[in-house]
């Protein structure tokens, strides 16, 4: 099943279906509050990607649509880094825009985020201490690259390669967030965690930093540090609570 030329493509893609004549979708790896994330096999170059793009009833949104372009652009130009999913390119096909990212495969038992470790198999302190360093020097190198901050720091946006690599995931979505009106912001059923839009308070509340909060536009790298703070006392209590067992 491919995709019309005319118009920005409605609809979910299901596994089997074909996004335009490059990509074969082979799975929904995720659905967020204005985007969803597709496993798709690339015929161009025969390698496995995951494909993100906005939400259908964002589509005919001129503004949300040129943030995500804006957004997604700079997480790009981010180039590639040992900690940080790397993005390739925004692809447009039938007027709808797809960023291109690296695909995190789970491990054989599952689990491919933080959030899935500090769940089912909870890190070590030797562990946590060499990803907490890992996650440090991904978010130095944004930093380096005119990143102001990625303001969605959390368990579930850090990503964990089969070989233990930390990697940093899902810059920008906070800003595409604050395009999206509190009129029209709805969240799936399905959603993994809540995100608050209310005024100028965007982000997962229980990681957010105070000033986040009250001006989402003033927030710097020293909010990242608090979000991180939190990650990394949920980090160390699952090591202690693992070892107390």
């Amino acid at each position: 099943m491919g995709i019309s030329e005319s118009g920005p493509q409605r609809g979910r893609f299901k596994k089997g279906d074909f996004i335009g004549q490059k990509y074969e979708v082979y799975d929904v790896l995720g659905e967020g509050g204005f985007g969803i994330v597709y496993l798709v096999y690339s015929k161009w170059d025969k390698s496995v990607y995951a494909l993100k793009t906005i939400r259908e009833e964002y589509l005919c949104d001129i503004n949300i649509r040129k943030r995500f372009i804006k957004e997604m652009q700079a997480w790009i130009n981010l180039d590639k880094h040992p900690f940080i999913v790397q993005a390739y390119f925004i692809d447009e096909i039938a007027s709808r825009h797809f960023i291109r990212l690296e695909y995190i495969a789970p491990d054989k038992t599952g689990p491919n985020t933080l959030e899935d470790y500090l769940r089912k198999k909870p890190p070590d302190l030797n562990q946590s201490l060499l990803w907490s360093i890992q996650f440090c020097c991904g978010m130095e190198h944004a930093y380096s690259k005119n990143i102001l901050a990625h303001r969605d720091i959390k368990p579930s946006n850090i990503m964990i390669a089969n070989d233990g690599t930390l990697k940093i995931t899902d810059f920008g979505s906070a800003g595409i967030y604050q395009q999206i009106s509190v009129s029209k912001f709805s969240m799936p059923s399905n959603a993994a965690t809540l995100q608050t839009v209310i005024g100028s308070s965007i982000g997962t509340p229980e990681y957010m930093s105070p000033e986040q909060f009250t001006d989402f536009s003033a927030c710097d790298e020293r909010s990242d540090i608090y979000s991180f703070g939190i990650v990394d006392s949920y980090s160390g209590s699952a090591c202690l609570d693992h070892r107390m067992q």
